[in-house]
């Protein structure tokens, strides 16, 4: 700790030193950024894209990146209607177990609901197609 240390100003300078040395600030995640393809539920289209609501950024030491693991919260299917924008999830990023951060998952466009025959050609397509 520095504060009140006797040499304050000079272990302040060498850990910032040390931090721009050693680490660079990484774009994991940029907004817009589709996620994923997930199933669909009462939609005209049996699949649809989530994306991020936002950028995440994070400090990383040299090789780190290939080490964070990536954590879906979303029920799937995604039930429509659902409005481009809306969140429906979050994506949890995770480096040697440690919780770095999260970001919104929406989806990419509006998903409408289908009118109530689409079930059926749908069931069509899954048996007998």
């Amino acid at each position: 700790m520095t504060l009140n240390a006797p040499e304050m100003w000079e272990d302040a300078k060498r850990l910032l030193d040390y931090g721009f040395r050693n680490y660079t600030r990484e774009k994991l995640i940029e907004e817009g950024q589709v996620l994923k393809k997930v199933e669909l539920d009462r939609a005209k289209e049996d699949y649809g894209s989530v994306v991020s609501s936002s950028d995440f950024y994070f400090p990383l030491k040299e090789g780190e990146k290939d080490k964070i693991r990536y954590l879906f919260r979303l029920e799937e299917p995604v039930v429509a209607p659902v409005k481009a924008g809306e969140k429906i999830g979050e994506l949890e990023m995770r480096l040697q177990g440690e919780r770095m951060g999260t970001v919104d998952i929406t989806v990419e466009k509006d998903i409408e609901r289908s009118p109530f025959y689409y079930f059926f050609i749908r069931l069509w397509r899954k048996y007998f197609s």
